[in-house]
């Protein structure tokens, strides 16, 4: 009867790790679209694609419970808009020529 016992436990406990390890292979894939989409972006120099899609990742690792890589993502974001906005007032600005 022990014996049974261990075995309907190894069973179960050998189950629960399965389905443990498929929940987080799942929890994974969910974030490869927008994992490639901010790629995309990136080699296509799509700033606002790149942000936009790292938001989304960062609200789903948030959804899963990485608080602390959402967070990272969210200021990296944070700190690149704010950098890309500071850099348009050194932009070369277009001068008519033939005015001056």
């Amino acid at each position: 009867m022990i014996t049974k016992i261990n075995s309907t436990i190894t069973i179960t406990l050998t189950l629960i790790t399965k389905i443990d390890i498929m929940r987080a292979k799942r929890k994974g894939e969910n974030m490869y679209t927008e994992i490639v989409k901010i790629i995309e972006g990136g080699l296509q120099g799509d700033k606002e694609k790149v942000q936009n899609y790292a938001n989304v990742l960062a609200n789903n690792l948030e959804k899963e419970g990485e608080v602390s890589l959402s967070k990272k993502i969210r200021g990296i974001v944070e700190n690149r808009r704010k950098g890309l906005t500071s850099l348009d007032s050194f932009a070369t600005k277009p001068v008519d020529t033939e005015r001056r």
